[in-house]
């Protein structure tokens, strides 16, 4: 008897859960999607009733606000997707060896803009030969989350490190920032998609709190673990561990 109330006591904390989940789920749809496709409605329907009215200065405003909100609208469709898809076990890893220097190089690139534009200084320490075992594409995915996190919540003249070291059969991955920074309270909503967070950068930069949510599917599904350590004004730094050999 006993053992059966624990199990149905696991099903009813499972079922919870799955509610939870449903209902982010849905919040997100509702809202995050409403208001990008919202904002981009609202400024190409100005832009094609007024555009010969309009000043080109409030022209090029009008066209930028719609660039960003699509930008917005497709990272978060495509978080969406991958949550999707991941949840339905659909997404699978295909793990190998690759070294890690040539995944901190292209998504240090692939940021260079926007950590132009905010003056920020970024440094890459991982020696040339120290090789991950993993999906590459995963952890491609990961990285340019918390990199493109690290650049939105740093402000300008802020620096940011992204680190790689062994220790036994272990690689340790830092991504670590001189940002905002969080408290207990909201370190203790990332990776939870029952719990909404999802804040401005320090330029306004808009998020869709997905990010992190795939961040820790994806570490997890290549055996890792993700930590986080943070304070308010002192910046932060992401931690993962991921298996070097099969």
């Amino acid at each position: 008897l006993e053992e059966h109330l624990k199990a149905m006591e696991e099903q009813e904390v499972q079922l919870r859960n799955a509610i939870a989940t449903k209902d982010k789920f849905s919040s997100i749809m509702a809202h995050d999607l409403k208001n990008p496709v919202s904002s981009i409605m609202g400024f190409s329907q100005l832009l094609s009733g007024e555009i010969h009215t309009r000043e080109p200065e409030e022209v090029k405003t009008f066209a930028e606000e719609i660039y960003k909100s699509s930008e917005r609208l497709h990272n978060l469709l495509t978080s969406l997707t991958q949550w999707s898809k991941s949840q339905e076990g659909s997404i699978q890893p295909n793990k190998e060896s690759f070294p890690l220097n040539k995944l901190f190089a292209q998504n240090i690139e692939l940021q260079k803009l926007p950590m132009d534009q905010k003056e920020q200084k970024i440094s890459s320490s991982c020696h040339s030969a120290l090789t991950v075992f993993a999906d590459f594409n995963m952890m491609d995915t990961v990285i340019r989350n918390l990199l493109s996190n690290a650049i939105k919540f740093t402000p300008k003249d802020g620096s940011i490190e992204l680190s790689a070291s062994q220790d036994g059969d272990t690689v340790i991955i830092q991504v670590s920032d001189t940002g905002q920074g969080m408290n207990e309270e909201e370190q203790a909503k990332l990776f939870r998609i029952d719990q909404s967070f999802s804040t401005e950068g320090t330029e306004g930069e808009k998020g869709t709190g997905m990010g992190l949510i795939i961040v820790q599917e994806f570490v997890v599904k290549n055996g890792g673990e993700i930590s986080v350590q943070s304070a308010k004004s002192k910046g932060t730094t992401f931690t993962i561990q991921l298996p070097k050999i099969n």
